[in-house]
């Protein structure tokens, strides 16, 4: 179980409609941050001729979301950086 907060409503629309109302509630198939990320990521793809307003994804995993252990990996058009343990 987990929670999604997205930066554009996702209607290609120019100028993109912001985001708005309470993180969206996802299924998690994975168990790692970088595979949710991919899996994200690849997920927001357009199809093809549309423009890629992707940008980059952030996953954080954690098993106790009451210790501060975690589990974050981001995946950017632009750059990549590698998976890190909070």
């Amino acid at each position: 179980k987990g929670k999604m907060i997205s930066t554009y409503e996702g209607d290609d629309k120019d100028p993109l409609p912001a985001f708005t109302g309470e993180p969206i509630d996802v299924e998690i198939k994975e168990n790692k941050a970088y595979d949710m990320a991919a899996a994200v990521y690849n997920a927001l793809e357009p199809a093809p001729g549309k423009k890629d307003h992707r940008v980059s994804v952030v996953s954080v995993f954690s098993s106790d979301m009451s210790s501060n252990e975690h589990e974050i990996h981001i995946i950017n058009k632009h750059e990549r950086m590698e998976s890190q343990d909070g």
